[in-house]
């Protein structure tokens, strides 16, 4: 019984201890940063990170509102979708229907490209030709991947999100 209470303590003390030098690194690095969390720039594009601070708060109110508009727009496209996946899961069939939801979907996804296209013509205007140059060498670089003679990414290429085989369901699917 003595051995468990010498045990639990001397655990009870090591917690101590880490807690202590955790706290203490912490508190030492909040110090000497000029404020705590991520940096500031964290939100706008890499690229962004040659720029002058000056210049990236000026072009940062513009990418933020263009994300915010992406992610209304793709809120719209997911409810398309789901328009879709309930009318092709419905009870009661129906073709119309369906037709006109995935003409919804289309719509919607032009309209989505359209004010994207917008956003990006609005954006690089706002662009001197330096920082236009940089933008296009790093979308450049960002699209361009090993290819095999054939065509096909190589074997060692890193996979995206989407690449490879699909996956397998959790439980097989009955007939009904």
């Amino acid at each position: 019984m003595k051995g468990n209470k010498l045990v639990l303590g001397l655990l009870a003390l090591s917690l101590a201890m880490n807690l202590g030098f955790v706290g203490f690194v912490i508190g030492k690095n909040v110090r000497d940063q000029e404020s705590f969390g991520p940096p500031v720039t964290h939100k706008l594009p890499r690229w962004t990170n040659d720029l002058s601070e000056q210049r990236r708060s000026a072009l940062q109110p513009m990418l933020r509102q263009q994300r915010l508009n992406a992610r209304a727009q793709t809120r719209e496209i997911r409810r398309a979708y789901a328009a879709v996946h309930a009318d092709i899961g419905a009870e009661e069939f129906s073709k119309t229907e369906l037709i006109d939801s995935l003409a919804q979907l289309r719509t919607q996804l032009v309209a989505s490209q359209n004010a994207s296209h917008e956003d990006l013509i609005n954006f690089v205007s706002a662009l001197r030709a330096g920082e236009r140059k940089l933008l296009a060498r790093h979308l450049q670089k960002q699209n361009t991947r090993r290819r095999s003679p054939q065509g096909l990414p190589e074997l060692h290429a890193p996979r995206h999100h989407g690449d490879g085989p699909p996956r397998r369901l959790k439980q097989p699917l009955q007939e009904i």
